[in-house]
């Protein structure tokens, strides 16, 4: 293989050298297992330490499905009107 130089050939005739790495990441079976409890304690101790961010989660999660109930109970009304009332 022929040594490129300074003197030989400007900067944009010189051919890239590119590396790539490979790296493998290791992983620990018990962290990534979702048949041990570490996403429910970390669940809990989440909850535990941001105590108003996670009222108000729950809150406006139960707000979100009432609101979605009373739709689809008006939806279902509407719908089945003229079929209960002929």
């Amino acid at each position: 293989m022929k040594s490129w130089s300074s003197n030989d050939v400007s900067a944009m005739e010189r051919p890239l050298k590119t590396e790539f790495h490979i790296v493998k990441i290791k992983r620990n079976k018990k962290q990534t297992s979702f048949g041990n409890m570490n996403v429910f304690r970390n669940m809990l101790y989440m909850a535990r330490r941001f105590k108003t961010a996670t009222v108000l989660n729950l809150a406006g999660l139960a707000v979100a499905f009432a609101s979605c109930f009373l739709c689809l109970t008006q939806v279902n009304y509407d719908l089945g009107y003229n079929i209960k009332n002929e």
